[in-house]
């Protein structure tokens, strides 16, 4: 019986440690996600081809958005050198932007189509040709 409490002691101190440790901007990942859920979820409903199935595409981008973070953050807590660390932290900060502006995008496109005179075409062209 000890070995198991100290094995589940040990899982957790890890998962805290490498996992959960420093994950305050959760929220702001959280935000745009269910923003861009709920407006394309309304879009469907709309057009009339709302589907349960496709949940599973929003599971699995919320799944790829989990590791990849999960796996930079491992890379920063694993790193030895104070610079090491900065290099994974300056990388783990424009992943989590990257994933925000994705997000915000694709809110933009859900908006247009859900009312086109929210945000003019020209507007919306010029935003995107300068992110690319």
């Amino acid at each position: 019986m000890h070995i198991e409490v100290n094995w589940f002691s040990e899982f957790f101190d890890y998962f805290n440690k490498y996992v959960y440790k420093d994950w305050t901007y959760a929220i702001y990942l959280l935000i745009p996600i269910l923003l861009d859920t709920i407006i394309e979820s309304y879009n469907a409903k709309c057009n009339h081809v709302f589907k349960f199935s496709n949940f599973w595409e929003i599971l699995k981008k919320i799944f790829i958005y989990i590791g990849i973070l999960i796996i930079i953050h491992a890379l920063s807590s694993f790193a030895v050198k104070p610079i090491e660390f900065q290099i994974f932290n300056i990388i783990r900060i424009c992943a989590v932007c990257l994933i925000i502006l994705k997000e915000c995008i694709s809110i933009f496109k859900g908006v247009k189509r859900f009312r086109g005179y929210l945000i003019s075409q020209r507007v919306l062209k010029r935003k995107l040709n300068k992110i690319k």
